[in-house]
């Protein structure tokens, strides 16, 4: 039973893995399309890694400026001392990490209002700081950070120009972001998981057996902003620029909306909700590409709108998100259990119908 389980929570990701693996090698490996898978990628780490951090009952709101300090650390580290990818990456990550215990130690011990709000002005401020920083760029971007596709520029010629270095750099995220995700996905699990369930349940209960609620919160914190840290340095390098603006509140949000989109209590839920509403962030883009090898002209004309009218795609989100909340509590991966629970109901239905007409006078 337990084994048959562990299969069917297996098969989402699964699943997910194999359309990202095939996607490319299926023709979608324009630069267009692969800049939006390594987008998705992305996406999906961060809003995990804020999901670690919601665990223990609290929810960061300057999660978005912990990924722009891995960032920033990544992409200086390369401008100004020319220093490797693979050691600029993981310092950033460090740094991210550090900065996020710090930032939240000061409101490891408030209730779970005071932590948002409190972090959301330390998000702002971090922000802040990095635009009025000159050696960060200031208000303009970081510029001329060394770029991944140039450090696996060597690999892809060692393979004869059949794989572009763009395609190589996809891959090298995915499989980075595949180890990312089995880590928090063990982490979630383990016992330190189960810890930070029961401090969110009950703060004084956990206390009552011996559980640090401090402790607990800030190793959540950490470690939610070490992969977020990290995800900012692969994308500073992947992007070659940044800008302050990247990182800002409105981050944090679309990953809280990944969450609530594709469902809170689970571990699959920020990554179905990350490509869904990536999707639908890009559909005029998406489809607008498309249309360049499509014959059917009513498809093309509609394309085109749409990509004139791009502007509304944030209603359509906003529609998305409402439509969710309203039918869907449990977010997208409630699907499978709402038509289970409907056909369960009709059959009762049916069943107490049959018995009431099997008991009436002839």
């Amino acid at each position: 039973m337990k084994q048959n389980q562990r299969i069917t929570k297996v098969i989402p990701f699964a699943v997910i893995l194999l359309a990202f693996l095939l996607m490319p090698i299926l023709g979608l490996n324009s630069r267009s399309w692969i800049n939006l898978f390594i987008t998705i990628v992305i996406n999906i780490v961060v809003a995990c890694s804020l999901r670690v951090i919601t665990l223990s009952g609290n929810i960061s709101f300057a999660h978005g400026a912990f990924m722009g300090v891995g960032a920033y650390t990544a992409g200086m580290l390369g401008v100004y001392l020319n220093w490797p990818i693979w050691l600029t990456i993981p310092l950033g990550a460090v740094l991210a990490t550090v900065t996020g215990i710090i930032t939240g130690w000061p409101f490891a011990r408030l209730k779970t209002i005071y932590f948002c709000m409190g972090t959301m002005f330390m998000g702002q401020a971090i922000v802040l700081l990095i635009s009025s920083w000159d050696l960060a760029g200031g208000a303009m971007a970081l510029r001329g950070i060394p770029s991944l596709s140039s450090a696996l520029g060597g690999l892809a010629d060692a393979l004869g120009g059949e794989v572009k270095s763009y395609q190589l750099v996809f891959y090298l995220i995915l499989i980075v972001a595949l180890i990312c995700l089995l880590i928090m996905y063990r982490f979630e699990h383990s016992r330190i998981g189960t810890t930070l369930r029961a401090l969110a349940q009950s703060e004084d209960v956990a206390a009552s057996i011996g559980v640090n609620p401090t402790f607990y919160r800030l190793l959540a914190m950490g470690v939610g902003c070490f992969f977020a840290g990290l995800m900012g340095g692969f994308q500073a390098h992947y992007l070659t620029t940044l800008s302050y603006n990247s990182f800002s509140m409105n981050l944090t949000l679309w990953l809280i909306m990944y969450m609530m989109i594709g469902g809170k209590n689970t571990f699959i839920g920020p990554i179905i909700g990350a490509i869904v509403v990536s999707f639908v962030e890009n559909i005029a883009n998406l489809l607008t590409s498309l249309s360049g090898s499509s014959t059917n002209e009513a498809f093309v004309a509609f394309s085109r709108w749409l990509g004139t009218n791009a502007t509304y795609t944030p209603f359509l989100t906003a529609a998305v998100l409402l439509l969710v909340a309203y039918l869907l509590p449990n977010g997208l991966v409630g699907i499978p259990g709402s038509i289970r629970a409907a056909r369960e109901k009709r059959a009762e239905k049916k069943e107490i119908a049959d018995m009431m007409k099997g008991g009436e006078p002839k």
